[in-house]
């Protein structure tokens, strides 16, 4: 559904809906939702848009409510990882680059998803609608700003503060971690400052622009660049509108996807949430442990492909081959090279990144471990058929970004093996699921709301799977960016 959910947005422009059609099969798309793909596709830029408004479901279409106005000039470059790819780390090697601009890490999530906007919305008929705004960006976005516990991820049910940050994200801060600027050593009076000199004699101001000026605010309070040639936004695995809102607030986007081993990516995935404290409850780590296999095959740069420029880059040529990699990307981006990329820092902080294992900055071992190897001492590891329904899955990703080679025969017997597992067991389809399962039942958790999860994951699962088997891929993979 998430695929149907991100083509919605982009029925404004006709060359464009050609490339969706072209791109994906119509098996993906819900009748309804075809049907009003198709009326779409006709009409002008945004010659209808008021009569659209009036005919079309809200709650299905809430991007309806974003004006023409409101698109928002400044370049921007996002950055979206394919599973637990490294996406963080590239990030804090990208944030100082003294011709980029961007905020930290994935605290900016889900700026964009539409009911987020709404609690920051100002409301025009207060005469202090400025004052108010920044007083509700600060108020929300806490962790910017400051080092304390009760720090909440902005419109996330997340805990906040430095534990959310070690512990979850794997940021660590290795020097001046302790000052009056908190974690990110933002200088919230100059961010305040900038923001008040900006709107004080503003009539309205929209979310794009809004976002554009936080970037701005950002930088000078960090004694930084304002005048970037582009803003540079992690967005990491958004709410299903929140990326499709964004894109259609801007006009100049490219997507950059980052990937490694896609079967290391999903085995790391599944056993973050199987064996590390992340706070979640038990129902929470088996959608997880199931869900973050879709998100792994469905990346934004499968889809967007053709209709914003879109490459994919490898963690492993960034680590591997590192300065081939960083002035190929910076040819991409249109920037200059800067030393700057290899160093990892958020804000006016230096980071570690490490994973679990606390694997840091450049060293490949976390890239070179053997599949398998992570955790392995576990006494609930995923067995090898596990692992091979993992391969199956990440065929198509595994060819098109070479970590293996194509094999027609191969792929197309696995799928029939796969089908066949899947015919099995309505209430399973992975060896882990079994003891998840049970531990969840142990919660008090009825059997009915636990299947549900897994039916839902099936559901999701199988139009993948009828693809690939149709064409041996997924649909839409963006290129690699060669080096």
């Amino acid at each position: 559904m998430f695929i149907v959910y991100c083509l919605l947005f982009f029925y404004s422009a006709n060359t464009k809906m050609d490339n969706i059609q072209q791109q994906l099969d119509s098996n993906f798309l819900a009748p309804k939702r075809l049907e009003f793909l198709k009326q779409c596709q006709s009409r002008n830029k945004y010659s209808k848009l008021r009569q659209t408004e009036n005919n079309a479901d809200r709650k299905d279409f809430p991007y309806l409510n974003r004006l023409p106005e409101e698109l928002a000039e400044r370049p921007k470059i996002l950055l979206q990882p394919l599973g637990r790819s490294g996406s963080i780390f590239l990030h804090s090697l990208i944030d100082n680059h003294p011709q980029i601009a961007t905020l930290p890490n994935v605290i900016f999530m889900d700026f964009f998803y539409s009911k987020n906007w709404r609690i920051l919305r100002p409301d025009y008929k207060q005469k202090n609608w400025q004052q108010i705004l920044i007083e509700k960006f600060c108020d929300t976005h806490k962790i910017l700003f400051e080092n304390t516990a009760d720090c909440q991820i902005p419109f996330m049910n997340h805990p906040g503060g430095e534990d959310y940050l070690i512990n979850t994200l794997g940021l660590i801060p290795q020097e001046n971690s302790n000052n009056n600027f908190g974690y990110f050593g933002v200088d919230k009076q100059k961010f305040i400052d900038y923001l008040q000199q900006y709107l004080f004699d503003k009539k309205y101001i929209s979310q794009a622009v809004f976002f554009d000026l936080l970037h701005a605010a950002y930088q000078y309070s960090l004694n930084r660049n304002i005048n970037t040639k582009f803003d540079f936004y992690h967005i990491h695995w958004p709410k299903k509108s929140a990326l499709t809102n964004f894109i259609y607030l801007y006009k100049n986007v490219k997507l950059l996807g980052i990937i490694r081993n896609p079967v290391q990516a999903m085995e790391s995935f599944i056993k973050r949430d199987l064996y590390t404290n992340t706070g979640y409850d038990k129902l929470t780590i088996y959608k997880n442990a199931l869900y973050n296999i879709l998100v792994s095959i469905n990346c934004s740069f499968m889809l967007f492909n053709n209709i914003i420029p879109s490459k994919v880059i490898r963690l492993e040529d960034i680590k591997k081959n590192t300065n081939n990699t960083l002035h190929k990307l910076c040819e991409w981006f249109g920037v200059d090279y800067s030393e700057t990329l290899k160093q990892e820092t958020f804000g006016n902080r230096k980071f570690n990144t490490p994973s679990q294992q606390n694997i840091k900055s450049f060293n490949t071992e976390n890239i070179d471990r053997k599949i398998g190897s992570l955790y392995a001492d576990k006494h609930q590891n995923l067995s090898e058929r596990d692992y091979r329904i993992l391969n199956i899955l990440s065929y198509p990703l595994s060819v098109k970004y070479n970590y293996q080679k194509a094999d027609s025969d191969f792929i197309k017997s696995e799928i029939k093996y796969l089908k066949n597992e899947l015919s099995k067991n309505e209430n399973y389809l992975f060896d882990y699921e079994i003891n998840l399962q049970q531990q969840v039942k142990n919660k008090g958790i009825s059997e009915s709301e636990i299947y549900t999860i897994h039916k839902n994951f099936r559901a999701n699962l199988l139009p993948f799977l009828d693809y690939l088997e149709k064409y041996q891929t997924y649909p839409g993979l963006a290129e690699l960016l060669e080096v």
